[in-house]
C-alpha cells in the first residue's frame, strides 16, 4: 500500500435502488444491504486511511435503514462524510442529513427526475414540479445548518440536452437571486441563505466501463487516480479500484477477510497504479472506461 493516505473511500451501504435511470450503469450483483455490524467492522479497518468517506457507490443509500447510524459512526471515526442520492426519499428519510451534523456534503442527482414521470415528455408534470421543489427546499435546510448541498446535472452532451433548460428555469424561480459562476457550475444565492453553500454542478456524460466492451473506448492515453487517490468497497466487502467498478470485476480482495494494507499491496493493485502512471491501463475493464480517457486531459 502507498504510504500516502487515500483522499476518499466509496463505501457502498447497499446496491439496491428505487429508480432505474438511463444514465446509471446499474449492477448485476446480488441485491444486498450492508448491516450496521458489518459497517462497523469495515470502519475499524479503514479508520485513518482516508479523509473523506462517501457512503454510496451503486444503489440509493437512503434505502438502508441503518444509514443515519452509519454516518454518525463514520464521523466519530474522523471521516468527513459525503452522500449522493437521487433525491426521491429526502423528505421521508433525509432529515438526519441536516439535523445531526454527521454529513459534510450531500449531492442530489437531479437528472433522476427524468423518470419521475411515467413518460419523459411529461417532465413538466406535477411529480416533476414536486421533486424539484423538494430538492430545493432540502438544499435550503442543509444550508441553514452548514451542510454543503450540491444539485447535480451530470448529463451534458455535445448536443445540448433541452431538458436542462427546464431544470434551470425552475431553479431560477426557487433561487431567484444572483448566481455566481464557478469552475463546475454555479453557487446559488438566495436572500434568506446569505452566502451559505448551495451549488449547481454540471458534468459531461461519459461511457461507464463495461466488461462486455472488448474494444478500447479511446485510442489516446488514459489516466486514473484509482487506488492512489480512491478505492471503492462494495456492500459485500469486495474492494475495487474505483467507484465505477459497478460489478466488482476488478476485485482486489475482501475487507472482511484481509486488512486494507494487504489488499492494496497486492500485485493486481500495484500493477494498476503502475499502468496509469505510464498513461495506459492494464485491466480490460479500464480500457472501456470513458471517464479514465477524459481524466488524462485534466491530469
Amino acid at each position: 500500500m502507498n504510504k500516502n493516505q487515500l483522499t476518499k473511500i466509496y463505501l457502498e451501504t447497499n446496491n439496491v435502488c428505487n429508480l432505474s435511470c438511463s444514465f446509471c450503469h446499474g449492477t448485476s450483483r446480488e441485491k444486498r444491504f450492508m448491516t450496521y455490524a458489518e459497517f462497523l467492522t469495515i470502519l475499524g479497518k479503514i479508520k485513518g486511511k482516508a479523509k473523506y468517506l462517501y457512503l454510496h457507490l451503486m444503489g440509493e443509500p437512503l434505502l438502508n435503514e441503518a444509514l443515519p447510524e452509519m454516518a454518525h459512526a463514520a464521523r466519530l471515526c474522523g471521516f468527513e462524510v459525503m452522500l449522493t442520492t437521487n433525491g426521491t426519499l429526502l423528505q421521508e428519510k433525509g432529515d438526519f442529513i441536516y439535523k445531526t451534523g454527521d454529513i459534510k456534503k450531500v449531492s442530489i442527482s437531479l437528472q433522476a427526475a427524468d423518470i419521475i414521470e411515467s413518460a419523459p415528455s411529461q417532465i413538466t408534470g406535477e411529480k416533476f414540479e414536486k421533486y424539484i421543489k423538494n430538492a430545493a427546499d432540502f438544499a435550503k435546510k442543509c444550508s441553514d445548518t452548514n451542510v454543503i448541498c450540491v444539485l447535480r446535472l451530470w448529463n451534458i452532451e455535445e448536443d445540448k440536452d433541452k431538458k436542462n433548460d427546464i431544470f434551470l428555469e425552475k431553479l431560477h424561480m426557487l433561487f431567484p437571486d444572483g448566481w455566481i459562476k464557478n469552475r463546475s457550475g454555479f453557487k446559488l444565492f438566495n436572500a434568506p441563505l446569505g452566502e451559505k453553500e448551495v451549488y449547481l454542478e454540471f458534468g459531461k456524460k461519459f461511457k461507464w466501463p463495461n466488461q462486455k466492451n472488448t474494444g478500447k473506448f479511446n485510442a489516446g492515453p488514459t489516466f486514473c487516480y484509482a487506488i492512489r487517490d480512491q478505492i471503492g468497497i462494495l456492500c459485500d466487502g469486495t474492494v475495487v479500484p474505483c467507484c465505477l467498478d459497478a460489478d466488482g470485476v476488478m476485485s482486489l480482495g475482501n475487507i472482511f477477510e484481509n486488512d486494507l494494507e494487504k489488499i492494496l499491496s497486492s500485485k493486481r493493485a500495484l500493477d494498476i497504479i503502475s499502468s496509469f502512471q505510464g498513461k495506459k491501463e492494464c485491466e480490460a475493464l479500464c480500457r472501456s472506461c470513458g471517464y479514465a480517457s477524459q481524466q488524462f486531459k485534466y491530469k
